[in-house]
């Protein structure tokens, strides 16, 4: 009768081990992609994602230092879907030629003269 309950006791640690193993594993999936989406301009391009993204992270480390490792990780999954999607929104934009982060466009340059419709001062 003894040796049932070895192998049982076994499995069920086991079993609550896993918990703390995959959400440490799927935050550290969502870190390295918030930092992908942060490098890639996700901010300028998508910046509801990628906040989006930084406030799941935060909390999921928040419920994994509570022990709530189920919350944990459906957190860091929803931050690791956020931060792809700003991702993949900043791939696309640089894909239709909108300037990398960084890059002047020609929107944001302003005029040092003053366009034909605009009054210039006179000095007295």
């Amino acid at each position: 009768m003894r040796t049932i309950y070895r192998p049982l006791a076994f499995l069920l640690a086991l079993a609550a081990a896993c918990g703390p193993v995959r959400a440490t594993s799927v935050i550290g999936d969502a870190e390295a992609a918030v930092t992908r989406a942060r490098a890639a301009g996700g901010e300028k391009v998508a910046p509801y994602e990628t906040v989006s993204a930084e406030l799941y992270l935060v909390k999921a480390r928040e419920q994994q230092g509570r022990a709530q490792y189920g919350a944990a990780e459906e957190l860091a999954r929803q931050s690791l879907r956020f931060a792809q999607e700003a991702i993949e929104r900043a791939g696309q934009g640089r894909n239709q030629g909108t300037p990398a982060p960084g890059q002047a466009s020609p929107a944001s340059i302003t005029r040092s003269r003053p366009g034909p419709d605009e009054s210039v001062p006179r000095s007295q």
